[in-house]
């Protein structure tokens, strides 16, 4: 397959498109091509750019895939066949139908199919089409989105007759720069994340966009720092600028004009509810002119109308919203659960009566969203605050890092409430603002006794003071790394008396507490069942809490690919969070891509971390940014005598993530003897504290060590070298999870005379883990630290990710059993992937797949565990293992 980039810094697509023609340069050779990529990547612009270029020689027919109607039955093709097309047609006949029309056609000039989307065309139509390519008689231009859900379009190019060409988009990290090059200051990395995925990966689209937020201060310049804002698109500043979108606008005729109206005012409308109040033909037209893209319930719609509402939005009257709210108004709510919070306001501000119910929820909504601004746009409606308007604007305070003023809005919450669970949530709020963004643990322990009391005196039987409780004493139990005392707290007879979504939160500090404590079995299993529940809260400081809690509960098991999957999928759910837990889900990041050896992947969320602390008030909520900054800087540039790291205020889990690199970049200035000592003392303080599960990270530095020393180096640091192997034994014992399985099968490695081999086979098991640089050896053989998308040598093509995973270990000498302690599956499913991948690859067994390919310059090297002192048993012990 060939592959076509992106261009980087001008959005050109002339050299894509004049590679492409090449392919249609002799009209009498039929050729098809199929462009390949993800929706908005670019393959639409240059397939147009080619199709301009082949109006002469050819003649261009179009055929286009459309979500609407998609069940008619050769929807796609019906204006290409003679006569009329019904469902009692055979397939074979329009086929004959169609390749006769065709013919006709090429009687005067070669035709050329121009197949947009093929992903969307109506089953029977891709049938034909499929078949008609198949006879390689035409020549066909194809764009489609992932080739792998189109079976009748991949047997086509399997056979050859069509060649796939793949577009890919522009990457983030490209954006990030042309961001950064273009605008002064900082850009933080969610913004150009956010911009690339609402463009589509588009450079074009992606210039509309940030065009769009400069005009309507969507992008807002502060203290150095860029941040994004939908809420600014709803005030009155900004001025219209004339962009493509616009100029496509003007084009549209008045029922497609009503249904972008009707989206922009109603926001983010279900399918269900947009079908209800627009025709399908408008909406097809609108399709049609690149203005949305329906494909399912929301995720990519929603990316699609935002791009629309960014756009037309400004080109609205008050008089336009109010008489489309007063027409539809009554069906959009009778259709959707909730209206979108924007929709709310615009409704308000074009004279339309909103209930003070709908406000405040709305209000409440865009606080949990993350969207500080519009809620209190939205409170603003409600007249004079009370103890719940109170509440959400100290959290909105919180949210931008006015630490003083939540403070404040929470004082005065308590001061008028008059009922108990407000009053709680006020005082649950001073002791989040001392504990998380002030960074005084101390002081937050005072405000947890007080509260405590005014629980017992005064709410006593108010489930929302109890649970708010129980919530802020495992909150500062957890802070403070008494993991023990999170789990005697669940054990108690208060513990049953909490809300459901509370015990769900409090659920998740104890499952982090399990994982520290070397129950990661127990403590994953546990997180799995309630984290679901806890991501759809809208009270955020409880969401935030368990998140960060499944963070650490996945990366203290050395699950970190999953860590990066979560942190996405918050950074796509709520793109404007600035609140003190999205600096630190940043900062943990970083550190996930420092453990593995990536000093260039953790460049990125350790600059973003940096930003965000940099938002908040230096004068109101920086101590925690102050307390910070060893973590921020470079650990390289620390002192290496000074690995001590103990501040005051900074949580437990950052400390450890610190003292782990700190005291890996110290140990690697040392000789062998020394840098043992540090990390057994790092191993031993871990243990005093029984964190076992923290326990196993310097554990793997030691192996590390071990692995990559000398065997005179060894032999005259013997005493070092035998409590090393008593601390990393001590260690697996006491921790399960899949970091503890990758190290047992490196220490495995440790009893082998042949240490070169076991190196080799232990940098590709650190590879298939995702662990990188945190237990390879030698920087010949630092597989993790290179590109992901680097492929072995002499690897087959196209295998998926858990194919390369087993053919990595099968030329590694590695057999079933070990396969399946290593990947964490059973025997029998790790035999059947290696029968499957025998079968894929055409050979019969281990001998074939070697010969089939060798790996140069080496032969295969072996784990046998009969030659090992400490047997495999050891690896497979581990799983299922309690500690």
């Amino acid at each position: 397959m060939r592959t076509l980039s992106p261009p980087r810094l001008q959005f050109d697509w002339t050299p894509q498109a004049a590679e492409v023609l090449t392919s249609f340069s002799d009209p009498s050779h039929p050729r098809a091509l199929a462009l390949l990529g993800p929706t908005g990547c670019g393959k639409t612009a240059i397939s147009s750019l080619v199709i301009a270029e082949l109006g002469e020689p050819y003649s261009v027919l179009r055929i286009r895939g459309v979500s609407f109607g998609s069940d008619s039955p050769y929807l796609a093709i019906a204006h290409l066949v003679s006569g009329t097309v019904s469902p009692a047609d055979t397939p074979v006949s329009v086929l004959r139908r169609l390749d006769e029309r065709l013919r006709q056609i090429s009687a005067d000039r070669p035709v050329l199919l121009y197949i947009q989307n093929f992903e969307l065309l109506d089953s029977a139509s891709a049938a034909v089409l499929s078949t008609l390519l198949g006879a390689g008689e035409f020549s066909a231009l194809i764009t489609c989105g992932p080739v792998e859900t189109q079976a009748s379009l991949m047997g086509v190019i399997a056979g050859g007759m069509v060649e796939p060409v793949e577009i890919r988009p522009l990457s983030i990290r490209t954006v990030h720069r042309i961001l950064e090059a273009a605008l002064p200051g900082t850009v933080p990395y969610p913004i150009a994340e956010r911009l690339t995925r609402a463009a589509a990966g588009n450079p074009v689209r992606l210039r509309v966009l940030v065009e769009q937020a400069l005009a309507v201060e969507g992008l807002q310049f502060r203290d150095g720092v860029w941040s994004l804002s939908g809420d600014a698109a709803l005030g009155e500043s900004g001025s219209r600028t004339d962009t493509a979108f616009l100029g496509v606008y003007e084009l549209l005729g008045e029922h497609e004009r009503f249904a972008i109206n009707a989206l922009a005012v109603f926001e983010r409308l279900s399918i269900a509810g947009l079908m209800d109040i627009a025709a399908h033909a408008n909406l097809e037209q609108l399709e049609r002119a690149g203005l949305i893209i329906i494909e399912g319930e929301p995720p990519r719609y929603r990316l699609a109308s935002s791009t629309v509402n960014a756009s037309f939005l400004r080109s609205l009257s008050p008089d336009l919203v109010r008489d489309l709210w007063r027409q539809y108004g009554q069906r959009v709510r009778a259709l959707e659960d909730t209206l979108h919070p924007a929709a709310i306001l615009r409704a308000t501000r074009g004279g339309v009566r909103v209930t003070r119910d709908e406000l405040y929820a709305a209000a409440f909504t865009a606080t949990g969203d993350q969207r500080p601004d519009l809620s209190d746009l939205l409170l603003d409606q409600l007249g004079p605050d009370t103890a719940e308007t109170f509440l959400i604007r100290a959290g909105n305070a919180r949210q931008r890092g006015n630490i003083q003023a939540s403070e404040e809005f929470a004082s005065r919450a308590a001061l008028v409430a008059t009922v108990s669970a407000e009053a709680a949530q006020a005082r649950a709020l001073h002791i989040l603002n001392a504990l998380e963004d002030r960074a005084q643990v101390a002081q937050s322990e005072q405000l947890l006794e007080a509260f405590t009391r005014w629980q017992r005196e005064h709410a006593s039987t108010d489930a929302v003071a109890l649970s708010l409780v129980v919530y802020c004493d495992m909150l500062i139990a957890s802070h403070r790394g008494r993991w023990q005392r999170v789990r005697e707290i669940a054990e108690e007879k208060r513990f049953s008396r909490l809300t459901p979504a509370m015990t769900n939160v409090c659920l998740m500090l104890v499952a982090e507490a399990l994982c520290v404590q070397g129950l990661q079995n127990e403590g994953i299993a546990l997180a799995r069942r309630v984290f679901p529940d806890t991501l759809n809260l809208v009270w955020f400081e409880l969401r935030d809490t368990s998140v960060m809690a499944m963070w650490r509960v996945l990366q203290v098991r050395g699950e970190w690919d999953e860590c990066r999957h979560l942190a996405a999928v918050l950074r796509e759910r709520f793109p404007q969070a600035g609140s003190t837990y999205a600096a630190v889900g940043e900062l943990v990041d970083g550190f996930l891509a420092l453990l593995q050896g990536r000093t260039e992947r953790a460049e990125r969320p350790m600059r973003t971390a940096r930003a965000l602390f940099a938002q908040l008030d230096p004068a109101e909520g920086a101590e925690l940014g102050r307390a910070m900054e060893p973590l921020l800087a470079d650990p390289a540039a620390l002192p290496s005598t000074d690995i001590e790291f103990d501040l005051q205020g900074v949580p437990r889990p950052l400390v450890f993530l610190g003292e782990t690199i700190m005291t890996r970049a110290h140990a690697e200035g040392l000789d062998l003897p020394a840098a043992i000592l540090t990390l057994v003392a790092q191993a031993d303080a871990h243990h005093l504290r029984a964190e076992f599960g923290y326990e196993v990270f310097p554990a793997a530095g030691l192996i590390r060590l071990l692995l990559g020393a000398d065997p005179g180096t060894l032999a005259s640091a013997a005493e070092s070298v035998r409590r090393a192997r008593t601390v990393i034994s001590r260690a697996l014992r006491h921790s399960s999870g899949p970091l503890s399985r990758a190290c047992a099968a490196f220490e495995i490695g440790l009893d082998r005379p042949d240490v070169s081999g076991a190196v080799r086979a232990g940098n590709r098991l650190s590879d298939m883990l995702g662990l990188g640089a945190f237990v390879y050896v030698g920087a010949g053989e630092a597989v993790g630290a290179t590109s992901e998308t680097t492929v072995p040598e002499n690897e087959p093509e196209g295998l998926s990710e858990r194919e390369r995973h087993v053919f990595a270990a099968l030329r590694d000498g590695l057999r079933n059993r070990e396969i399946a302690a290593i990947l964490g599956i059973s025997p029998r499913t790790a035999e059947g992937h290696v029968q499957r991948l025998y079968r894929r690859l055409g050979v019969r067994s281990r001998t074939e797949l070697l010969a089939a390919y060798p790996v140069e310059g080496r032969g295969v090297t072996s784990i046998d565990p009969g030659s090992a002192t400490q047997p495999l048993a050891a690896v497979t012990q581990l799983r299922g293992r309690a500690g």
